[in-house]
């Protein structure tokens, strides 16, 4: 009886992966101290966060050595938030609130008189 094994690939060195990790890791937290505007610093970060997550789907989720369609299904997802998040952010920065689109619904502050008046609301009628 012949036994169908899986294909072989080679297995990484995990430590190496533990320790480009964790200088990652350590060049984030020493980022924040460099005093860079909040967006370079945003902008920094998540791409430092993105190869972190490269190493670990690459390495620990066996990626690198299976079917290249399994690369794309896993990464089609994260293309498609990140495209969400660049809209979205564009969306964020380029809004200005005006008084009238903060304004235009809101009711004016009736306050209620003492001992259960209704100062005039003709909701209490």
């Amino acid at each position: 009886m012949s036994e169908a094994h899986a294909h072989e690939h080679p297995h990484p060195n995990y430590m190496a992966v533990f320790y480009a990790l964790f200088a990652i890791t350590v060049a984030e937290v020493a980022v924040t101290y460099v005093g860079l505007s909040e967006w370079m610093l945003i902008v920094i970060l998540v791409l430092m966060a993105l190869v972190k997550a490269a190493l670990v789907a690459a390495y620990f989720m066996h990626l690198k050595y299976d079917n290249k369609v399994l690369t794309v299904i896993a990464a089609t997802p994260l293309l498609l938030v990140a495209i969400a998040l660049a809209v979205l952010s564009f969306e964020y920065t380029n809004y200005t609130p005006t008084a009238t689109s903060a304004t235009s619904n809101a009711k004016p502050i009736v306050p209620h008189g003492e001992g259960g008046d209704d100062a005039g609301d003709p909701a209490h009628e």
